[in-house]
């Protein structure tokens, strides 16, 4: 019988070449939308306590981060250790990630990450248990004393906080104010007005003391001005110098107006990857230096120990940042402001305007 058209036999040849070129086209097809795609990375590890014992049943989240108080994106369904402590999270997209890890007997940890594509980051976290935090004896205090500016003159309505506590008071008519606090260590004074450079000041440990701080008026746009001559610290006029020697993340003024971060820790985001930010229990965040430990931070040359940058000092009042990993990478007028050992986990400088 012969046959026309479509059914006409085609040659085994022909067959076989029809087959190859099908099966082609299908693998185009099936394969062309991962070209759009970057390749996920996968997150996985273990979760212990400081003895090194497994904890068994920690939650881990992973989410996109944001910085405008938006929702954040769920990266993937939360995971839970099992009974080694391990946890093995997959197919995340490359990127700023931001993960917690939460244990109704231990503290909770939150942490920003940068993923890059392709790579299996492997973690060991440890958590310590809630009745195991240091007590800190509190111990009433009563804080006075009077805010003034550069001429002397007392400046109202300024709030007055102990720095890393909700304590806060706002000064009177004549600058004063008085403010009980609770610590067994020493404190910092942070003093903020709209208009004014945020104020720094350590009192002193007798309560019958009055602190005196002093505010120093933000630069006012005039409809005529001269400019004579810019005042500027030395050791941070010298910022360019230091970063051709030692390298480290440098931001100044006008990116940290263009970023518009919510906080100071979100300008290092992404910056180095021996860098991160490690979240508190809050929303503060505490630059993390290569050793995985606490970087020290210099606020205008002073060193301020276990004190949150994001607490410390606010994006709209500095000028520039300047951020070292680790201590060979930290130069040596920075170690010498600093306690021995301190610099050991890299130095964040902080210069306000």
């Amino acid at each position: 019988m012969r046959t026309t058209g479509f059914h006409r036999r085609m040659p085994m040849r022909d067959t076989l070449r029809w087959r190859l070129l099908m099966a082609m086209c299908v693998a185009v097809l099936t394969a062309s939308p991962m070209w759009a795609q970057e390749t996920p990375s996968n997150l996985i590890g273990v979760v212990v306590d400081p003895e090194g014992t497994a904890i068994a049943g920690a939650r881990i989240r992973v989410v996109r981060p944001t910085a405008n108080g938006a929702d954040e994106t769920p990266l993937a369904s939360d995971v839970t250790t099992d009974r080694t402590g391990r946890f093995e999270v997959t197919g995340l997209v490359p990127g700023p990630v931001r993960f917690t890890v939460a244990h109704p007997q231990h503290e909770r940890l939150l942490t920003d990450a940068e993923l890059a594509a392709g790579v299996t980051v492997s973690l060991r976290i440890t958590l310590r248990r809630r009745d195991s935090l240091p007590d800190v004896e509190a111990v009433p205090r009563t804080m006075r004393g009077v805010v003034r500016d550069s001429s002397g003159a007392p400046v109202p309505d300024v709030e007055v906080s102990v720095v890393g506590t909700d304590a806060s008071f706002r000064t009177d008519s004549l600058g004063q104010f008085v403010l009980p606090v609770s610590s067994a260590a020493p404190i910092w004074l942070r003093a903020r007005r709209l208009g004014y450079a945020a104020a720094f000041v350590r009192p002193a440990d007798d309560d019958s003391t009055s602190t005196q701080i002093i505010v120093r008026p933000l630069g006012q746009e005039l409809e005529r001005v001269t400019v004579v001559a810019t005042r500027m610290s030395r050791t941070m006029a010298d910022m360019d110098q230091r970063k051709t020697l030692y390298g480290g993340v440098h931001v100044r003024r006008e990116e940290i107006e263009r970023l518009n971060p919510v906080q100071t820790s979100q300008l290092l985001l992404g910056r180095n990857a021996a860098i991160r930010v490690q979240r508190g229990r809050g929303s503060e965040g505490t630059p993390m230096g290569r050793n995985e430990c606490p970087m020290a931070i210099l606020l205008n040359g002073v060193h301020f120990p276990k004190v949150s940058v994001d607490l410390l000092v606010s994006p709209r009042e500095i000028a520039a940042i300047e951020a070292y990993p680790s201590r060979a990478s930290t130069p040596s007028e920075f170690i010498a402001r600093l306690p021995t050992g301190a610099e050991e986990c890299g130095v964040l400088a902080v210069w306000t305007r």
